[in-house]
C-alpha cells in the first residue's frame, strides 16, 4: 500500500512524515489521524507521525480544470491536453480528448493514430477491428483469426477443460479405491471404468509408480487394457522391480494382454543393465524367452562389465577403471544408458570387506552364468567363456535377425 502511494504522480497532496518519507495522494484530515487516498488505495497515519501536509491538486482535478477552460472548436487545445494526460498516465482522459479532437478535425493524424486508426489507400481512417473484420477475421483470446480457427480453438479449449475435469474425477476415484467403505470402492471402480483412456492413462501411470500398494496393484492390472505404448516402460519396471509380488504379477499379466514385445524390449534391457541385482536377475530370466539376437550385444557388454568389476583393484581403486564406469549403451529405442556401478567399498575390517567381495563375486558369477545360457540359446551352441568368440558370432549375422 505504501509503495503504491509513494509511486503516485507529483500532482497531489504531500504528507511529510517525521521519518522523512513523503506520502502522495488525496489527504483527508480526520481528527487524530490522516487518511491518504490514491487510485482506490488508502492508508491511515496517526497525526503524531506527520510533520507537515502540502496540499496540491490531483492530476484528475487539473484535467477537469483545464478541460473546462477549453473553447468550443479548439482542436489544438484538446490535442495538447490529450498529450498532457498521456504524460500523466491518465489513459481514459487522454482517449476522451483525442476523440474530442477527431469530432472537430476528422482527419487529425495524431489523434487518429493515438486511438488506433490506420489510414487506408483510399484516404479513409479505419480501426484495427474494422480492417480485420473486412478481411473476415474475428478476435479470439487476443488474436485475430478466421471463424473456423476460432471455432477450432474454442473446441480445443473446451476439450482441454473436459479432459482436466475427467482427470480430476479419475484421481478422486483412484484415491477412493483405498477407502474402508466397500460401496465407495465399488463406486470408484465404476467411475474409473467409465473414464476413457485418454483421460485416465496419466493418472494410472502416476499410481503405478506411487507409494500406495493397493493403488499400484489396481493400476498394474488396469493398464493391460491400454493400447498406448507409453504404458509399457512403467509396466515393465513394475513387473521386474516392484517390491510387492501382487504388483509384479498384475504388471506381467497386463504386458501379456498388451502384447507389445518391441516396446518392452528397451525397458527390459534397461533393467538387465540396471543397478539392482534382484531386478537384473528377473530381467535375465525374462530374456531367456525372447529369441531376439539384438539382445546379445547388451548381454556381452554386461558380461564384460561384470568381469572388470570383479577385480580387487576395482574395489580399491575405481578411478583406475574410469572408462568402464562411464561406458554407455544405446538401447533399441534410441535412449542411452550408463552401465551400473557395483562398487565394493573398502571396509576397515579386512574380513568384512572380503565377505562383501565374495558375496558380490557369487552374485556376478550367477549372473554371468545366466547370460551365457541365454547366448547359448540364441546361438544354438556354446562358445565357452571367451567373449571375443561370442562377439565374432554376433558380428557374423545382422543384429536385427531374429
Amino acid at each position: 500500500m505504501l509503495a503504491l502511494l509513494l509511486a503516485a504522480p507529483a500532482f497531489a497532496d504531500e504528507v511529510h512524515l517525521n521519518d522523512g518519507s513523503i506520502i502522495i495522494g488525496r489527504v483527508e484530515e480526520r481528527g487524530d489521524e490522516i487518511l491518504v487516498t490514491r487510485g482506490g488505495n488508502s492508508a491511515r497515519y496517526p497525526r503524531a507521525m506527520v510533520r507537515k501536509i502540502v496540499y496540491a491538486p490531483l492530476p484528475e482535478e487539473i484535467f477537469e480544470s483545464r478541460k473546462a477552460e477549453l473553447k468550443e472548436g479548439d482542436a489544438a487545445g484538446r490535442a495538447e491536453l490529450a498529450r498532457w494526460c498521456s504524460r500523466e498516465k491518465l489513459k481514459a482522459e487522454a482517449a476522451k480528448m483525442w476523440r474530442a479532437v477527431i469530432a472537430i478535425d476528422p482527419d487529425h493524424a495524431e489523434a487518429r493514430k493515438a486511438l488506433g486508426y490506420t489510414k487506408l489507400e483510399d484516404g479513409r481512417w479505419a480501426t484495427e477491428e474494422e480492417i480485420m473484420s473486412a478481411k473476415g477475421l474475428v478476435k479470439h483470446d487476443g488474436r485475430w483469426m478466421t471463424p473456423a480457427e476460432r471455432d477450432a480453438a474454442a473446441a480445443k479449449a473446451a476439450e482441454a477443460e473436459r479432459s482436466r475435469e475427467a482427470r480430476q474425477r479419475a484421481r478422486r476415484a483412484l484415491n477412493d479405491l483405498g477407502s474402508g467403505s466397500e460401496n465407495r470402492r465399488a463406486e470408484a471402480a465404476k467411475t474409473l471404468s467409465a473414464i476413457g483412456w485418454g483421460d485416465k492413462l496419466e493418472v494410472l501411470l502416476d499410481a503405478i509408480s506411487g507409494d500406495t500398494t493397493p493403488l499400484r496393484r489396481y493400476a498394474a492390472a488396469e493398464l493391460g487394457g491400454c493400447a498406448d505404448p507409453a504404458a509399457v516402460p512403467k509396466l515393465v519396471r513394475a513387473w521386474l522391480a516392484d517390491g510387492d509380488e501382487g504388483v509384479r504379477k498384475a504388471a506381467g499379466l497386463s504386458l501379456q494382454r498388451m502384447n507389445a514385445p518391441e516396446a518392452a524390449l528397451s525397458p527390459i534391457l534397461r533393467a538387465v543393465v540396471g543397478d539392482r541385482a534382484d531386478v537384473r536377475a528377473r530381467a535375465l530370466d525374462v530374456l531367456k524367452d525372447i529369441p531376439d539376437r539384438r539382445i546379445a550385444t547388451y548381454l556381452l557388454d554386461l558380461w564384460d562389465h561384470n568381469l572388470i568389476e570383479l577385480s580387487v583393484g576395482f574395489a580399491r581403486d575405481p578411478g583406475a577403471h574410469r572408462d568402464a564406469l562411464e561406458r554407455k549403451l544405446v538401447l533399441p529405442d534410441g535412449s542411452e544408458l550408463t552401465m551400473p556401478r557395483r562398487l565394493v567399498h573398502r571396509h576397515p575390517m579386512e574380513e568384512v570387506e572380503r565377505k562383501y567381495l565374495e558375496r558380490e563375486r557369487e552374485l556376478v558369477k550367477e549372473e554371468n552364468g545366466k547370460i551365457r545360457a541365454i547366448l547359448r540359446g540364441l546361438a544354438g551352441e556354446d562358445l565357452g567363456e571367451d567373449l571375443a568368440r561370442w562377439r565374432t558370432w554376433v558380428k557374423g549375422k545382422p543384429k536385427t535377425d531374429k
